[in-house]
């Protein structure tokens, strides 16, 4: 290999031009039309990788959501008592006994009377109307309308008026 002289001056036409080695040429930027694609190609990355941030969390979130009103749920009716009671352990069964139910008084329907509110014209448990000569009953704690059979199967269930919840006290 010949020796570099360091001490000689360089020649005017290699002076112009920039020193660059042969490993900057992989580093070297793009140029023109190339920058403008490299750019619009990272955008798009970045894009997609928000994108699918954005995604994972937002399901996350809803997981998290979810979780906590379960939770919470469950965690409320356990001080409540069970989540499934069973009606065998209670000692007042819900509803009214067959003794009960035939101690309420009834009557049957003759039509519609003069005052507006009093008969409705349906029952509000099988949402048919009344017939004249049907038996019909009318709730002693808060005076509401049902056919005997319809009242009767809702009473045996539940001590509650079918329409306002008001408790049906037998004499």
């Amino acid at each position: 290999m010949a020796g570099i002289d360091h001490g000689r001056p360089l020649p005017a036409a290699t002076a112009a031009m920039p020193r660059t080695l042969p490993s900057d040429a992989a580093f070297a930027k793009p140029r023109g039309g190339a920058r403008v694609l490299a750019f619009i190609l990272q955008t798009f990355v970045m894009a997609v990788a928000l994108a699918l941030f954005f995604l994972f969390a937002g399901v996350a979130a809803v997981v998290l959501l979810h979780l906590l009103v379960a939770g919470r749920t469950l965690r409320r009716r356990s001080r409540n008592g069970p989540l499934f009671p069973n009606a065998a352990d209670d000692a007042s069964p819900a509803g009214l006994s067959v003794a009960q139910l035939k101690g309420l008084p009834w009557f049957e329907y003759s039509g519609r009377s003069a005052s507006p509110p009093w008969p409705p014209p349906d029952c509000a448990v099988c949402l048919e109307g009344f017939e004249k000569a049907e038996r019909c009953r009318a709730l002693p704690s808060c005076g509401h309308v049902f056919h005997v059979a319809c009242v009767d199967r809702w009473l045996a269930k539940s001590r509650g008026c079918p329409i306002c919840r008001t408790l049906v006290g037998v004499a």
